[in-house]
């Protein structure tokens, strides 16, 4: 490792501007926005620890050099749509703000920068960004990808038809019917990946100031000390009542109801796995990779009932692992 901490500073920033235009033009177009994910946690690092001017020169340098390969004016834009949540990330570790509030801002600048391209894709298919034009492009967009959950669940249920008690004639129709009901939960799912995404993300930060060697790093969150994920008290209230409406009210409720409550759920039940795996791995003791292994053994070779009951019982963890905490519990430390 060089100790000179300019350089690792260049080399950072060189990476951040051009890995994602010459992935996407040399290696593979699908590796641009992994590639461009990866840019702004570099974004991330360098607002942490590094001049600001170095993290702002970041976009221009990034879409400078994104023109050169791409060749017009609106390409080099997508692969500035992640650094809005890498700057927000590199901002709360610069405040020393808590990984709750870095994760609850990265998840914003994540659906901020999502805004952004889905306006760019709008003005690209239809030359305006009027209401109308918006409506059609998030049709054009749901479509696409509820074609591609059809496919998927139309094969799961007519491979086992009979022991879903339907005929292979009701299956497209309950498929149908399946994906409509799931329309109102889009916008939870989205919430949901938005929060998986920005825990990875700074974890990974995490790791890389690690690697960055300078003194001024070590009173950074998450170095030393500790930056642990905390769901709030309200959030685990919001998602009780629904759970207890959703039993409750049973077929009572309407689908645009039922819906509604899970869409709610799927936003936070990434926030409560988290707290549970956290209980786990501190009555147990055991280590992030062995509780990597022992999720992955539950994924794959458990399946329906059992799976459901394991859920719960994770479900019911993390929810009075969130309670019990202590208003010192945000800043309890994290050793791994």
């Amino acid at each position: 490792m060089f100790n000179n901490a300019k350089f690792k500073y260049a080399a950072l920033f060189a990476a951040a501007v051009l890995l994602p235009p010459f992935v996407a033009v040399y290696v593979d177009l699908s590796g641009l926005l992994p590639a461009a994910l990866l840019s702004s946690v570099i974004l991330g690092v360098l607002t942490a620890s590094a001049p600001l001017a170095l993290s702002f020169a970041v976009p221009v340098g990034l879409y400078a050099w994104g023109y050169v390969l791409f060749g017009d004016f609106l390409s080099p834009v997508t692969p500035l749509i992640f650094l809005p949540a890498g700057f927000l990330a590199g901002l709360c570790m610069r405040r020393k703000c808590s990984r709750r509030l870095t994760v609850a801002l990265t998840s914003a600048g994540f659906l901020l920068s999502l805004a952004a391209e889905f306006a760019i894709v709008t003005y690209s298919i239809c030359g305006s960004l009027s209401a109308k034009a918006m409506n059609a492009t998030y049709n054009e967009l749901y479509v696409f990808f509820t074609n591609a959950a059809y496919n998927s669940i139309y094969n799961v249920l007519n491979t086992n038809a009979k022991s879903y008690g339907l005929a292979e004639s009701d299956v497209a129709l309950y498929t149908t019917s399946y994906i409509k009901s799931y329309r109102p939960m889009f916008f939870g799912t989205v919430l949901l990946i938005c929060n998986i995404v920005s825990y990875l993300f700074t974890a990974v930060s995490k790791r890389i100031l690690k690697y960055l060697d300078a003194e001024k790093h070590d009173g950074l969150p998450g170095i030393n000390g500790s930056w642990e994920f905390v769901l709030s008290k309200s959030s685990a209230t919001v998602f009780i009542v629904c759970y207890v409406c959703l039993f409750l009210g049973g077929e009572t409720l309407s689908l645009p109801q039922a819906s509604a409550f899970y869409a709610v759920m799927l936003a936070i039940v990434g926030g409560v796995f988290l707290m549970a795996f956290r209980s786990l791995r501190s009555k147990l003791h055991i280590s992030n990779s062995n509780l990597i292994i022992a999720s992955v053994i539950l994924l794959f070779f458990f399946s329906g009932s059992i799976l459901d009951i394991v859920t719960i019982i994770l479900a019911i963890i993390g929810l009075s692992a969130t309670f019990k905490q202590d208003k010192k519990g945000d800043e309890s430390v994290e050793k791994n």
